[in-house]
Parts: C-alpha cells; structure tokens; sequence
C-alpha cells in the first residue's frame, strides 16, 4: 500500500488488520534534515509511523473472541505496508491486567516474543498504568499489604519511602507526600508521626514523590499517582479523576504541538489550556494552584514555570528543558492531583516515564 502524505487512507489499513480502532497510521512534515533524537537520518521532508493502542495482550472474553489473533493479525497489517513506517508506537495498555505477577510477566515476555516478527523495529512505548508499574508499583502494593495485616499510616508510608530511596541511593530534598481522602484536598499537606493518620479500606490515597540519583548534575523526577484502597471506588472520585486526567492530557497535547509545529510557547499558555479544561468542567474554584514547575538539578528549578495564576509567566519553554503538568481538583472531602514530567528537546516533546490514565485499585 502507497501512503499519501497529505492524506493517508486509514481505513483501508485497519480493515486489512481487521482491529476497529486500536491502529492509527499518520504522515507528517518534518522540517529537520540533521539526525533527530531517535538516531536515524532524515532523508526527505516527510515521514509517517504506525500507532498501536491497548493491545491487552492477554486479554479473553466476549467483547474480543479472537483476542489472541489481534496483535499477530495488526503486526501481519505492519508489516506489508509497503513502504514501512518509520517507526511504530506502542500506546495503552500493552498486556491485560492480573494480579499474578507471574502471569504478568508471562505475558510481558509473550508480548515480546509478537512484536521481535515487526519488521520495523524502531519502536517506542509509551505504556498504560497496568503496564507501567508492576502489581500496582511497590508504594500501592505496600500500602495494600499493611492496610489488611494490622493497618497503617501516612507518615508510615512516607518512612518506607525514604528507606526505599536509600536502599536505591536515590536523594530527595524533602520526603514525599502520602494523604488520604481531605488530608489530599489540602495541596500543601504533610504527614507527621505526631498526627498519625490511618490508611484505611474505602480510602482515597494521593502520592507525591520527587528524587533523583545520587550523582553529579542528576535532574529530578517528580510525579503525583492516585490509589483507592479497595474496589467500591465512587463515582465522584472517578469523574473528579477523569477531569484532572484529561486537563493533564490538554497541556501536554499543547506542549507537543507547539514543538512539533516549531511554534514559540511561554509557560502561561500551557496552564491557561490545562486549567481552562478544569473550568469548562465546573471546578475552576477547586484548581489552586499552578498547573506546573521547571525540573532541573533543583526540584524547582529556574526555568519557566506553567503558571498563569500566580504570575502571567511569559518565559519561552526552551529545547532541552523538564517541567511538571500537575493539575489537581481540592474538594473538602477529598483531592485529586495527576503529575507528569514533560522533557522538550529542539523539535520534539515527551511525557518522560509513565502515565496514569485510571485510579490504580490498591
């Protein structure tokens, strides 16, 4: 099949790989003819790659009986494309959710086994939360396992962070924060051994964690996850979610078009898309803060900040800067903050590490 650049036909690719939806193909304009930050040449102004989301590998039932045929039948579509991608995406959930973690990685293992037959193998993933942090992430897994052997507390969980960092000689400039259910409305919260506050089942859990290594020039991670103890998650907590959820994604979207498209962008626009997200939506009131902060060797570091509330701040994102996108609704019963780091380079931007797309059942 011969791509056209200016408009590729799109469903005549995914009726061949029979999926519905889960295959996008696109072709852009690329400005760069230097080599780009994935290693290869560019040859000619144009380009165009495969997306493949949620393949859930693993996954039986109705809705999909053909399930394990899926991924084969897409790589099959891949790979007779004629000519190939320049390079294939892999977004979503990459296998399907168990709470056996080895049946996980039998399944992570059997993923990779499918997608070594791709022959474009200039692949990147960008993986769901099932994906993203085994059992849940050790913090979740943590905080389950106390919860239902004898209980626990926030600062208890901050305490085990710490320790974690040590073992892994990771350095933070302050301890992360654990608050649950109004303790995570108050977006300036700190737990304290002197005011223990339980962790309990039905419990709406908020982590913020920030460190880096322990070497010379290393530059922060900072990121906010969201946990529920239990399975009756309300449907307040989930819409509250879904909303900061989805202003996140807004001002990333405007970030990595402003890049792409080689457009000068200054930190107040990204937090005037994010927030305007949260408005539309009804909780304006209830997003108090900044939507972001610059990332360097400083957890605040001095370049632009995406703020639009504080200051009306004009600063230039600049190539080769990192910055928060962490917008959080704060209601009196409870709160809800979704952060990620966002790495821009001279003609491309990222989300760098992994992102939360639902409350992670604890």
């Amino acid at each position: 099949m011969k791509f056209d650049i200016q408009g590729i036909d799109r469903r005549q690719f995914l009726k061949m790989a029979g999926l519905g939806g889960v295959v996008f193909a696109s072709g852009l304009g690329c400005a760069s003819a230097k080599p780009d930050d994935m290693g290869y040449e560019a040859a000619q102004d144009e380009f165009f790659f495969v997306q493949l989301s949620d393949t859930h590998w693993g996954f039986k039932g109705a809705p999909n009986p053909d399930a394990e045929g899926t991924l084969p039948k897409a790589i099959a579509a891949v790979n007779s494309l004629d000519p190939q991608p320049d390079f294939i995406v892999f977004t979503g959930d990459l296998t399907h959710t168990t709470d056996d973690p080895a049946e996980r990685r039998r399944r992570m293992a059997q993923f990779k086994e499918h997608i070594a037959k791709l022959k474009t193998q200039r692949i990147r993933f960008l993986a769901g939360e099932h994906d993203a942090s085994l059992d849940n992430g050790e913090a979740f897994k943590e905080i389950g396992k106390r919860v239902r052997n004898g209980g626990t507390k926030e600062h208890e969980i901050q305490q085990w962070f710490m320790e974690a960092f040590a073992r892994e000689n990771l350095l933070t400039d302050d301890p992360p924060i654990v608050a649950v259910n109004s303790n995570a409305g108050n977006p300036h919260y700190e737990p304290h051994a002197s005011h223990p506050v339980p962790i309990r089942e039905g419990d709406l859990v908020l982590l913020d964690v920030w460190g880096k290594k322990n070497t010379p020039n290393a530059v922060y991670y900072d990121i906010t996850w969201m946990g529920f103890v239990g399975g009756a998650l309300s449907d307040r907590m989930r819409e509250v979610f879904e909303i900061v959820r989805d202003a996140r994604d807004t001002g990333v979207r405007t970030v990595l078009d402003a890049v792409a498209a080689g457009r000068r962008i200054a930190g107040w626009e990204v937090d005037r898309a994010t927030r305007g997200h949260i408005q539309k939506k009804g909780y304006g009131d209830y997003f108090i803060h900044r939507t972001g902060h610059s990332i360097g060797t400083d957890v605040h570091s001095n370049g632009a900040n995406m703020d639009d509330l504080e200051i009306h701040d004009e600063r230039q994102i600049l190539p080769n800067s990192c910055f928060s996108i962490e917008p959080g609704i704060y209601l009196p019963e409870f709160g809800v903050r979704s952060e990620v780091n966002v790495l821009v380079r001279a003609k491309s931007a990222e989300v760098t590490g992994k992102i939360q797309r639902e409350i992670v059942t604890i």
